[in-house]
């Protein structure tokens, strides 16, 4: 698999093919090491630009109707339900 030196390079979008092309079996324990790394940085990115916008968005005028629910960072709880979620439905994709 050559999606991480893809990532690396910036062609995130061939590189998210290329993990989207694993299927099933992206979640092994071999594909998955190899594309944790790029899991981490994208969806670390991801999480910075959600906490951005929850931040400005307020001092441009908009009010959320519950700011403090704004955005919600996940806990470990969550973790461990989703976990038992998978267990008893099947694991759903990367990305939730």
């Amino acid at each position: 698999m050559h999606a991480e030196k893809l990532y690396r390079s910036g062609d995130s979008r061939a590189a998210w093919i290329s993990i989207r092309e694993l299927g099933a079996a992206v979640r092994r324990d071999h594909a998955m090491s190899r594309i944790e790394p790029i899991l981490i940085d994208a969806f670390s990115r991801i999480r910075q630009n959600i906490e951005l916008l929850h931040s400005r968005l307020p001092t441009l005028g908009y009010e959320f109707k519950h700011p403090q629910q704004a955005f919600v960072a996940a806990t470990a709880d969550d973790a461990r339900q989703l976990a038992e979620i998978e267990d008893r439905f099947g694991v759903f994709p990367l990305s939730l």
